[in-house]
C-alpha cells in the first residue's frame, strides 16, 4: 500500500501558539528526495517547437560552441540526481499527443485559485473588516466573494483552491536566496490564511497544498490533468511565472482584480514570444519577485530578440558565434550555469503527485458547521451562498 502524508500545518508556521488546525489538505504521496549535491542546475535539451527546427550538425560548431555544449552535457548529467521539472517542450509535446480533440469552446471549465497571490491583493485592495469579536476578516470575505464570482460570471464547472505551505521547496534547496528578499507577511494577514484553509474546507471546496511543492506546481499540476479529460482550464493569479503554462484557447490567466484575461495571443503581444518560451524567457531577464537573477546586460527587448532569432537557450549558446554584440555573447558565455539554474527555479512542476476530488470541485458539499463558522466571522450574508446545498 502507497505510502501517505499530510500537509504541514501553518499553525506551526506561527510558533506554535495554536493547536494544529483542521486540514483542507488532500492526502497526497511523500515527494522525492532531493539530492545532497545542488550545485548545478539543470538546462533541459530543446528541440521541436521553435523557429529554428533544422537539429544543429556537430560539425558546423565552433570550438567555443561545442565547448559550451560539453558543458551543458556535463550539466544535464549532475541534473539527474536532482529532483527535476520535465521540460517544458517535452511536456507540450506529450500535450499535443495526450489532449484530446475535444477540448472546445463549450467544454466544461477548470478555475484553479493562487490563494497567497490572491489573499495579498485582496489584503492591499479592500478596506480592513473586523468580526464581532475583533479579529480582521476583510480577506476571507473578499476570497469568498471572488470564489462566487468565479462560479457565476466564469460558467466554472471545477473550482479548486491552491495553497502554498511554510515548508521549504526544492527550490530553496537548490537556491538558498529563493524569495528572500521578500519581507514578513503582515501578522493579520497570516491570521486570516489560518481561519481561511478550515472554512473552505468546511464549505466543500477543494484545497490542494503538498509539502515540497509551490502552488504554482499544483496548478500546473491541475491544467495538466483538466487537459487530459477534455477540459478548458483557467489560472487565477496574478503571477508572470503561471504564463507558461497558456496553451492557446484552452489555458489562460485570469487576473480578477483588473477583469482581465492573459492568452497566448496575448503573450505574443505583450512579451513578443510563445508559451514555451517563457521558461527560458523568464530565465534569461530573472524574476525580482522571486530573487531570481538574470543574465547581466539581458533585459526584456534582448530576451525577446534573442528567441526569436535562436527559438531557445540551448540553440542560443551554442552558436555564441552568431551573436555580433560581444558584450552579450560573452555575458551568455559566462552565465551557463545560472541560466540551468534559472530554468529549475522557474519551470513549474507538472506532474507533482496530489489527489483531486473533481466530484466537490463540481458540487461542495458543506459540512453542518459551516454557517456557525460563517456567523462567528461576521458574514451570515453569505450563508445562503455557498450553505445552500445542505440547507442550512
Amino acid at each position: 500500500m502507497k505510502k501517505k502524508n499530510t500537509s504541514t500545518s501553518l499553525f506551526d508556521w506561527m510558533d506554535q501558539k495554536q493547536t494544529e488546525a483542521p486540514s483542507a489538505v488532500p492526502t497526497v504521496s511523500t515527494p522525492p528526495v532531493l539530492s545532497e549535491d545542488l550545485s548545478v542546475g539543470l538546462l533541459a535539451g530543446l528541440s521541436g517547437d521553435h523557429p529554428i527546427p533544422t537539429p544543429i550538425a556537430k560539425e558546423s560548431l565552433s570550438a567555443e560552441s561545442l565547448s559550451v555544449e560539453s558543458s551543458f552535457t556535463a550539466i544535464e548529467s549532475n541534473a539527474h540526481r536532482l529532483h527535476r521539472p520535465t521540460s517544458v517542450e517535452a511536456v507540450h509535446r506529450q500535450e499535443a499527443r495526450d489532449e484530446p480533440t475535444d477540448v472546445v469552446a463549450d467544454s466544461p471549465l477548470v478555475v484553479g485559485v493562487d490563494a497567497m497571490n490572491l489573499v495579498f491583493q485582496l489584503y492591499y485592495a479592500l478596506p480592513k473588516l473586523t468580526s464581532p469579536n475583533g479579529e480582521p476578516v476583510g480577506v476571507i470575505r473578499g476570497f469568498l466573494r471572488d470564489l462566487l464570482t468565479l462560479r457565476k460570471t466564469l460558467a466554472t464547472r471545477y473550482l479548486f483552491v491552491a495553497f502554498d505551505l511554510p515548508d521549504k521547496t526544492f527550490r530553496h534547496e537548490l537556491h538558498t536566496a529563493y524569495k528572500a528578499n521578500r519581507p514578513p507577511a503582515p501578522a493579520d494577514i497570516l491570521t486570516q490564511i489560518l481561519k481561511l484553509r478550515p472554512l473552505l474546507a468546511a464549505l466543500g471546496i477543494p484545497v490542494i497544498a503538498v509539502p515540497g511543492f509551490e502552488a504554482d506546481d499544483l496548478l500546473a499540476t491541475l491544467t495538466e490533468q483538466g487537459l487530459r479529460r477534455g477540459f478548458r482550464c483557467v489560472v487565477v493569479t496574478a503571477d508572470k511565472d503561471c504564463r507558461q503554462l497558456l496553451h492557446e484557447e484552452t489555458v489562460r490567466i485570469y487576473m480578477i482584480r483588473k477583469k482581465r484575461f492573459v492568452d497566448a495571443a496575448t503573450l505574443r503581444e505583450e512579451w513578443g514570444i510563445e508559451p514555451q518560451q517563457v521558461v527560458d524567457y523568464l530565465s534569461l531577464v530573472g524574476d525580482a519577485a522571486d530573487n531570481v537573477p538574470g543574465v547581466p546586460g539581458i533585459g526584456p527587448k534582448s530576451a525577446k530578440d534573442l528567441l526569436n532569432r535562436f527559438g531557445s537557450i540551448e540553440r542560443m549558446v551554442t552558436q555564441l558565434e552568431r551573436i555580433s554584440n560581444a558584450r552579450c555573447r560573452k555575458s551568455l558565455r559566462e552565465s551557463v550555469e545560472l541560466l540551468a539554474k534559472n530554468r529549475v527555479l522557474i519551470q513549474l512542476r507538472r506532474d507533482v503527485p496530489c489527489d483531486l476530488d473533481w466530484q466537490a470541485a463540481e458540487r461542495p458539499i458543506p459540512t453542518s458547521g459551516a454557517a456557525d463558522m460563517l456567523t462567528t466571522l461576521g458574514l451570515a450574508k453569505l450563508i445562503p451562498e455557498f450553505c445552500a446545498p445542505c440547507g442550512e
